[in-house]
């Protein structure tokens, strides 16, 4: 072929070639570098929008976790509060069954009366005291919340309904007894009372163990998501590994090619020597 002064056709394409091969490092080193094949849109596009709708949604079901997770420990305390209101009013109704008792006279069946009061008092700041994220579950107000368990849907919620557990809902703010009759009347009041927290324990129960199955599957559901997401973007990196050594080898001897097609033109000056 003609060898020319004013156009080193062999160095541009050794050049040329050279430019690719430096182009496929730098996507490779990259690569390396990210984790990521897809790491822009400039990458793949579509697979990019694919990617960061993934993104989006991983990032709601972290926030819908940390929303349960709080309305667990919320529901938690409220439980924990009716469980000692439980035992409170067993150990209530075992003092008014003891001045139920024939034969006591009014002094002692007074001291039972004095012990049982105490413990009616200690109920309420009990109360008063189960509240967690400004939220209490089980005084009067009973407040209610809701908690979105779904990030594809507003509306998919679980309602987590207050429970009103003071003296005064339960019916037992003023009671007291003098006699062993009024005693008996007491049994029966504290039973009433500790069967309206049995129901409250197992509304707010069945609420957190609907929370807890829902985190379980959200949690499944992430990983799953996260697994996809990996399908996507994520580079095979023993892959890039192996190729990146490949187009150093490429690359050096692209570099000696166009050393060498550049001293083509020098052959020329040997004619005229």
């Amino acid at each position: 072929r003609m060898t020319s002064v004013n156009a080193n056709y062999g160095a541009l394409v050794a050049l040329q070639n050279l430019r690719t091969t430096q182009t496929e490092l730098t996507q490779v080193q990259d690569r390396i570098n990210t984790g990521l094949k897809v790491a822009s849109g400039r990458d793949n596009g579509a697979v990019f929008a694919i990617a960061q709708d993934q993104r989006g949604r991983l990032a709601a079901q972290s926030i819908i976790r940390d929303a349960i997770d709080r309305a667990t420990a919320t529901i938690d305390v409220g439980l924990s509060a009716a469980g000692s209101v439980q035992n409170v009013l067993m150990q209530m109704k075992d003092k008014a069954l003891a001045a139920s008792a024939p034969g006591l006279s009014t002094t002692q069946i007074a001291a039972y009366n004095t012990d049982f009061v105490a413990l009616r008092e200690s109920l309420d700041p009990l109360v008063t005291a189960a509240q967690l994220n400004g939220q209490n579950l089980i005084n009067d107000s009973g407040a209610s919340f809701t908690v979105k368990v779904n990030d594809l849907s507003l509306s998919t919620v679980i309602t987590v309904t207050g429970q009103g557990l003071t003296t005064a809902s339960l019916g037992i703010d003023s009671l007291t007894f003098s006699t062993a009759g009024e005693a008996s009347g007491a049994v029966s009041t504290i039973n009433g009372a500790i069967s309206s927290i049995n129901s409250a324990v197992a509304s707010l129960g069945a609420r957190g163990k609907a929370l807890e199955v829902i985190k379980g599957f959200n949690s499944k559901l992430s990983d799953s998501v996260e697994k996809g997401l990996g399908i996507l973007v994520d580079a095979d990196l023993a892959r890039e590994s192996a190729r990146l050594q490949s187009l150093q080898v490429k690359q050096q001897l692209g570099a000696q090619a166009l050393s060498l097609a550049n001293q083509s033109p020098q052959l020329v000056l040997s004619l005229f020597r």
